[in-house]
């Protein structure tokens, strides 16, 4: 006569992908935000450029031109993640502070 709790056990998967998720997931979120941070002083520096040169100039220092590298567009695609990233923040914000009241 079997157990009446014998059988597969079907929490074993989702600690197994839990498991996963905390090892590549938080890793995968620090880099991502490292990236953002990174992304806010481009954009911090390029706001200082824009005072310095104008916006044209500064536009044309953060865009990434003939013969750039691999990281003039990581510096570019981080300035976007950046701009994205605290917009969202910021919409999350103002949106939780709406149904509160």
């Amino acid at each position: 006569m079997a157990h009446p709790g014998a059988g597969p056990d079907r929490r074993r998967p989702r600690r197994d992908r839990q498991l996963w998720i905390g090892l590549l997931g938080r890793p995968a979120i620090f880099v991502i935000w490292a990236f953002v941070l990174w992304g806010t002083l481009v954009a911090l520096a390029l706001a200082v450029g824009v005072l310095e040169v104008g916006p044209r100039e500064a536009v044309v220092r953060l865009l990434p031109g003939r013969g750039a590298s691999a990281w003039h567009y990581l510096n570019a695609a981080s300035v976007l993640l950046a701009l994205t990233s605290w917009t969202l923040v910021a919409v999350a914000v103002v949106v939780s502070r709406r149904g509160r009241g």
